[in-house]
């Protein structure tokens, strides 16, 4: 069980290392999705990881950004999603 909630992007990154020190990043859901997303929006150096997605929904918020490698597992469980770290 867990409980998520709502944090200022700005506490959000300074809580981080810099996008560019981070090889990859998991999204669970379209609301992470869009957190990530508004993170990396306003980061001065690219994200230049991997962004490994467990459904196409999640993933959305990603659409049509240049230079991202965003993944989406085969299927929309976990254990898909982690199978996506091991591939090329």
């Amino acid at each position: 069980m867990y409980e998520t909630r709502d944090v200022a992007v700005a506490k959000l990154l300074a809580s981080l290392p810099a996008p560019h020190e981070i090889n990859g990043i998991l999204i669970h859901s379209p609301r992470a999705g869009n957190v990530v997303n508004r993170c990396l929006e306003r980061t001065s150096r690219p994200f230049g990881g991997i962004i490994y997605c467990i459904s196409d929904a999640a993933a959305a918020p990603f659409e049509g950004k240049q230079g991202m490698d965003i993944r989406v597992a085969a299927r929309p469980d976990e254990a898909s999603m982690l199978a996506l770290i091991g591939s090329p």
